[in-house]
Formats: structure tokens, sequence, C-alpha cells
């Protein structure tokens, strides 16, 4: 299911302007490092903070983990200036996502100080119904939403507001359980404890990451258990003859671990990933891309995925073919702020290789 088509994104991080078109359902973004990458990952999941401000994986407001994450202090009330293009915030961020061939416009405003901070400009279908002004954006508020303006605000009546919600969520409402996956998440085995161990456990999800942990790394894996340790609880990997702490496992493994389970609680969404091939060995991206081939099908999910990795595109490029599974890997330059994408089909990217060039270098040859 290709959820997002694509992507424009206005005045945000290092991003002067950006446009990325024709996304499917496995998309990679190659490029050399500061050319926005990350940042159009991070587009999207601040987007996401007008369905829900919850981080699903990591317990804490989206809004404030993306200024956290980067630098590892501060959040949104303090540091937030740094997601402002040239930290110029004279001028709102607007991200525009197009989904069933709707476009949806969200603009952050630097005075609007509430969390959220996102507002959506409402469909032509809510607009022509309800006679409100282009210019008005919508607010969620429990069940219901506001209507937004620069000098007031107003709360829609109830039934309008489910009405309203449908009409959203019929395009867009698939951000809900947007989850953003960096390696800083992947290398805290404490998110897994505490925000997907027990999701995974009461569907014993639990087989299937142990089921993944035996075929690609111990093959003597026989379960996963969460136990005291000193004064506090930590996962155990069951082996035949022994029983090893998550923390002491390699980070290939751990980083797999989380990565699978964080993939199984969630569905019909879309999946950010970035840099997911960092401490794998070519079989560990060997079941990376299977596993996103697999829960890309059997949960309905859509991935966005940033990597330095030719050799994991080859082998998820591999894998997406075997299974009939939309790829599409883009070549992602900047140039003055101003960010553009190129789709490399499959046999330039072999060409490329056969001639002796890595495509990762194509913006300095």
């Amino acid at each position: 299911m290709v959820f997002i088509e694509s992507v424009e994104i206005t005045w945000f991080r290092g991003i002067k302007e950006a446009s990325i078109n024709d996304l499917t359902d496995v998309n990679v973004f190659l490029g050399s490092n500061g050319v926005g990458k990350s940042s159009i990952l991070e587009a999207i999941y601040l987007v996401s903070t007008w369905f829900n401000d919850k981080d699903l994986i990591r317990g804490i407001g989206k809004t404030d983990y993306i200024v956290y994450r980067r630098t590892g202090r501060g959040d949104w009330g303090r540091l937030k200036d740094l997601l402002w293009y040239n930290m110029d915030t004279s001028k709102d961020i607007e991200i525009k996502l197009t989904s069933r061939k709707e476009k949806l416009e969200y603009i952050v405003p630097y005075s609007y100080e509430s969390k959220p901070p996102v507002l959506l400009k409402p469909l032509k279908e809510i607009l022509v119904k309800y006679k409100v002004f282009s210019n008005t954006y919508l607010i969620p508020q429990g069940k219901g939403f506001y209507e937004y303006k620069s000098k007031y605000t107003k709360t829609f009546d109830p039934k309008i507001s489910i009405w309203i919600s449908s009409i959203i969520d019929k395009y867009n409402g698939f951000l809900r359980n947007t989850l953003f996956i960096d390696p800083l998440f992947l290398r805290k085995p404490v998110y897994l404890e505490r925000f997907i161990w027990s999701k995974l456990l009461s569907r014993r999800l639990d087989k299937r990451v142990v089921g993944f942990i035996r075929e690609y790394y111990e093959g003597d894996a026989e379960g996963l258990t969460y136990a005291p340790f000193g004064d506090t609880y930590m996962l155990f990997l069951n082996l035949s003859d022994t029983t090893v702490a998550i923390d002491s496992l390699g980070d290939g493994v751990r980083s797999a671990i989380a990565l699978l389970s964080a993939l199984l609680i969630v569905r019909d969404t879309v999946v950010l990933i970035e840099d997911p091939e960092i401490h794998q060995h070519p079989r560990g991206l060997g079941f990376i891309s299977k596993a996103l081939a697999e829960m890309s099908r059997e949960n309905n999910l859509q991935f966005i995925i940033s990597t330095q990795s030719l050799e994991f595109v080859r082998v998820l490029s591999r894998v997406c073919s075997e299974e009939g599974i939309g790829f599409r890997v883009f070549f992602i330059e900047k140039s003055n702020g101003v960010v553009e994408a190129r789709v490399l089909e499959s046999v330039d990217i072999d060409t490329l290789r056969s001639l002796g060039i890595d495509p990762r270098f194509l913006d300095v040859l």
C-alpha cells in the first residue's frame, strides 16, 4: 500500500525547498552527508504529530524528540529554532503530502506555541461544504477540532468535527502510528523493554522475533525473557545452555531485535528508518531486507529509508523484486538549500557499478 505518493518541504532544517515524487512501497534515499536525507524523514515525522504527538516506541513527545535526537539535548520549547531553515523563523515551515491523489498541506508557524505545533489546511471538500476561508487551519483538540486563524480560534460543532475527522482519516489517518527508527533507538534496549515488549508478548509476537534471531544470528536461540537484574529489569535471550542479557549481545543482533520488534507492533502506516545498516554483517543486511519485505506485505507498511550502504540497497532490491514489492531508489542532491531527488533504476545502479562508479559519488563526479 502506497500511503505517501509525494512530499514537498519548505523552510525545514537545511532544506529551503524539496520535492520527492513517485514514492512506492519501499523507498531508499542515497546521497552524501548533509543533503537532507534525514531531514526529509523528520519532516514526515513532524507532520504525524498532528494526529498523535506521543512517540509509540519511546514514550515521549515527538515534538521534543525531533529536537533532541541529533544532539542529545534540548526540547521543543527551548531549541525549536534549530528546525527552521538557517534559523530564520520569519517564515512558516510548510510540508505537503500527497496521498490518494489528494494533497494535504501542513504548516508549522513559529508563533504558535501549543503542542502539537502542526496546523492542517482543510481539504477542498471541507472548505466547500462549510465555507471556511482558505487561510483557515485545523488544530486537533481531543475528539474535535479548532479552526485557527491569525487572530482567533473557534471550535467546530461535534457533529461537524466527526465528519471532518472521517475525511482527514481517509487521506492521512495512516500517519497516526508513524514510526521513526533511528540509530539512537536501535542501540538503546530500554526502549524495547519499556514500550514494546508488553505489546509483543500480549500477542505472542515474541515468537517471531526469536525465529528471526535463530535464522540469522543465534542458531540455538530458544526465547526471550524479561527478568530482574540488580535494581532493574531487562530482556534476556535464552540459548540452549545459557541465558544472555540483551545488553551483552553484539550491536548488530541487538539492533536487529529492536528493529523487528518495532515493526511488529504497527499496521497500516509509514515507517521512517535512518541508517538501518549500521553494525550489520552482510547476513544481517539479509535479515533486515527480509524483515522489511515481510512487514510491508503482512502489516501493510510503507517504508522510507535513508542509507549510505550500497550493499544494503542491492540486497533489499533483490528481496523486494522476489516478493513483488514496489522498490525505488532516490539519489538526493542539494544546492543552495534546494533539494532534488533523482530516481535511480536498478539497471542504472548495475550499469554504474560495471563501469567502476559508485552511485553514492554521483554528486562529485
